[in-house]
């Protein structure tokens, strides 16, 4: 089972998830998260990978798909 922490900090916020590959037998979760950040125009985000690497992404602007790949 793969886990990534997701963070960001819109306006001195958390939020965060965890976007796991798989929970069981025939299982499957979606891998794009969507994170809401109101009038905030742009976050940190940082990434901690099962291997326990860090992406650190900074100043991130709202309103745009990003793709984050270790």
């Amino acid at each position: 089972m793969q886990l990534v922490r997701v963070f960001t900090l819109p306006g001195g916020k958390q939020i965060w998830r965890e976007v796991r590959s798989t929970d069981g037998y025939m299982s499957v979760h979606p891998k794009m998260q969507h994170f809401g950040l109101g009038d905030v125009e742009f976050a940190n985000i940082q990434v901690v990978w099962p291997n326990g690497e860090v992406t650190q992404l900074d100043k991130v602007n709202a309103n745009q798909i990003k793709l984050i790949t270790l």
